[in-house]
């Protein structure tokens, strides 16, 4: 999971190696999903690792949609489709601070959820019996 958010430090213009990264990161969890699901035991609801490795897909995929969205902003912007405003006043030097708040925003979020969601896997493992 940690290797995922790896891929957001890339440049921009690294988009080989991002979307190997990510596409290699995705490819391992639904591998290792696959031998979990074959090698527990048949219950009727999920077990806890099937939960846990479910989750680190959804971040997994998150990332895939997040390096989406960048790639479509590149193309918009490489074809005249989407304008980049330069400094000129205070109104745009606001917005771009906005943008910046945003991606640290973003990035924040996921951490958070992900750190969460493990803190709760856990204690919800290690309590119940």
């Amino acid at each position: 999971m940690f290797a995922a958010w790896v891929s957001f430090y890339f440049p921009k213009d690294v988009i080989a190696g991002r979307f190997l990264l990510l596409a290699t990161l995705l490819l391992i969890l639904v591998n290792i999903f696959n031998t979990v699901i074959i090698n527990t035991p048949k219950s009727e609801s999920l077990t806890a690792i099937q939960s846990w490795v479910l989750t680190c897909l959804l971040f997994v995929f998150g990332a895939f949609i997040e390096f989406a969205g960048i790639l479509l902003r590149k193309q918009m912007r490489s074809s005249g489709l989407c304008k980049e405003k330069y400094l000129v006043n205070e109104a745009t030097a606001e917005a771009v601070v906005f943008v910046g708040l945003y991606k640290f925003f973003l990035e924040s979020v996921s951490l958070v959820c992900f750190c969460s969601s493990n803190i709760i896997y856990w204690f919800m493992l290690l309590t119940c019996e």
